[in-house]
Order: C-alpha cells, then sequence, then structure tokens
C-alpha cells in the first residue's frame, strides 16, 4: 500500500481494498462506494476522450479456492440481504456491470461497452463470479467477447462445442457476439487451428466478427500467425 501514489484511491481509503492470497490488493465489488469509483473512472474517460468503447476482461473477483479466503465478511454481513455469500458475489457484479453500462450510455450514447468473460459460463461463474446470461437478459451490455481458447476437436471442450453454445444464447438478444481467438496458444495448437476456428466462426448465425489476444503474437508474427489468417480471410 505504501508505493502507491499518495493520491491513488485505494491509498486514500485502504478500507475499499482487501489484501488476497496473492498479496495483491483488490477493490471489494461488495461496497457501493467502490462501484461508484470505478464508474467515476468509466464517465472520466468517455467524457474527456474520444473512444469507441470501454471495455472489460474477464477478472472481477480474484480467483476463488474457497468462499473465506476474500474476506469481505464485513460488507456480506451489511448487505447480503440473506443471499448466500455466492449469490451475493455474483449480484455485486452484476451491479456494477449495470451502472457501468449505463455511466456509459448517459456520458456518451453512442459509445459501447462489452465484457470477454472466460469461456467456459460456469467456470466464470464460480471462479469469478461473473454472470455473462444475466447481462445479456438484461441488456447491460452491447457486445460480449467470450474467451474460447480451446482448439477444434478437444476432447474435453472443443471450440466448436462452446462457440455453438454462446451462439445459441444470444439467439433474440440485442447483443453481439465477437469471438475471443487464443494466438498466446497459437504455437501449441494444431496446423492451421486458427484458420479453422474462423471458418467455423463464420458459420454462426450470430457472429460479428472475431478478436485475438495477444497482439505481440500477431505483431510479431510468430509462426507466420498472420499469415494463417489472411489465408482465413481470403476464404468464401
Amino acid at each position: 500500500m505504501n508505493n502507491l501514489d499518495l493520491k491513488n484511491p485505494a491509498r486514500l481509503h485502504p478500507e475499499y481494498c482487501v489484501k488476497y492470497v496473492d498479496e495483491k490488493l483488490y477493490y471489494n465489488p461488495g461496497m457501493p462506494e467502490v462501484r461508484k469509483l470505478v464508474c467515476a473512472g468509466v464517465e472520466e474517460i468517455v467524457r474527456k476522450y474520444d473512444v469507441d468503447g470501454i471495455h472489460i476482461d474477464d477478472y472481477f473477483y480474484p480467483y476463488s479456492f474457497s468462499d473465506d479466503e476474500f474476506d469481505d465478511s464485513k460488507e456480506y454481513k451489511m448487505y447480503g440481504n440473506n443471499l448466500s455469500i455466492t449469490q451475493w458475489r455474483i449480484n455485486n457484479i452484476n451491479q456494477m456491470v449495470k451502472e457501468i453500462y449505463y455511466t456509459v450510455k448517459h456520458a456518451r450514447a453512442s459509445c459501447l461497452f462489452g465484457i470477454s468473460p472466460y469461456g467456459i459460463y460456469e467456470d466464470a461463474l464460480n471462479w469469478y463470479y461473473c454472470d455473462p446470461i444475466a447481462w445479456i437478459n438484461e441488456g447491460y451490455i452491447d457486445y460480449l467477447i467470450p474467451q474460447i481458447y480451446f482448439q477444434c476437436d478437444e476432447s474435453d471442450k472443443s471450440f466448436q462445442e462452446v462457440a455453438i453454445w454462446w451462439n445459441d444464447r444470444l439467439n433474440n438478444a440485442k447483443v453481439d457476439l465477437y469471438i475471443g481467438h487464443s494466438l498466446s496458444k497459437y504455437i501449441t495448437f494444431d496446423d492451421n487451428e486458427i484458420e479453422k476456428q474462423l471458418e467455423f466462426s463464420r458459420k454462426l448465425n450470430n457472429y460479428k466478427g472475431s478478436v485475438f489476444f495477444d497482439y505481440r503474437v500477431l505483431k510479431e508474427n510468430v509462426e507466420a500467425i498472420k499469415n494463417e489468417i489472411e489465408n482465413s480471410l481470403l476464404i468464401d
């Protein structure tokens, strides 16, 4: 904490933070003051800078090994409303997403807001307490980029299986679907894996495009990944 700038919100309000088992500090989503702080930062970005959108990655609560490791017991007693601690944490994230969405739209209606959750819904819910299906159903996001970082025909959970699952969840929803592909795993993938993924994704009725992580692999053209993507783009 002492290494932070004196004006850092975490330094000014240490009560907003939880020190986790990884020795890092995390803002506590269970506190209304924290959600307000996040929204204030979002509003500043949207109003001051000509950004096209606000994007959140897949981290909300830190990965939880057990319910008692993230010490938000005080806030749970204050705001839990007889919910289980799991459901309360999920509700906290849902509320934060809702508040960010309305903050963005109030600041500039044309600005987009989207999230890139972990690819397996149940794991995202259980590990990070994030519920993308709730955001879709309630209309609190403009787009979704599930991180489908698996290979085609993978025995445990294949790219195709997961992509179809997300595509089906977005039927009749006013939320755009972009597929998240892993370039950081590219060197461990089978030959032409990304090309196969792109070809399959285009067949999904709700598919709007693809997003690649991470950019370094693309920039450095590791294992000629640019060529594979360009070849896929030439396929009718």
